[in-house]
């Protein structure tokens, strides 16, 4: 898929530490994640069980290519610089404050 997912996180850094690649997207059952990927989720299985207890579906993101960033851009300077909350779940960035990102963390943009 090729979409890039910029990594926040909450707790202890609170700050955008770097990024990963969708591989891959699937939008199925609990119990067929666990039967695809339970060597790789990490955690248990009745501990994923519980978490989906009631949905009928799940969806999951197989990642790759993770890049740590050296320098974490702080929730202060995300405030600051670019006016952003991180989202409970998610959010969407535009391209100008994904290169905002990239230029506060020092990372160079071919090294996204």
């Amino acid at each position: 898929m090729g979409t890039t997912i910029v990594v926040y996180s909450s707790s202890p850094d609170r700050a955008v530490v770097g990024t990963v690649s969708v591989r891959h997207f699937a939008r199925t059952s609990a119990e067929e994640i666990w039967q695809q990927h339970s060597e790789t989720v990490g955690i248990e299985r009745a501990e994923l069980m519980e978490y989906l207890d009631g949905t009928s579906s799940c969806s999951a993101l197989e990642v790759e290519a993770p890049n740590a960033w050296t320098r974490h851009v702080p929730l202060d300077e995300l405030r600051l610089e670019l006016g952003l909350e991180p989202a409970q779940s998610f959010r969407y960035i535009d391209d100008y404050q994904y290169s905002q990102l990239l230029r506060l963390s020092g990372t160079p943009a071919e090294l996204k």
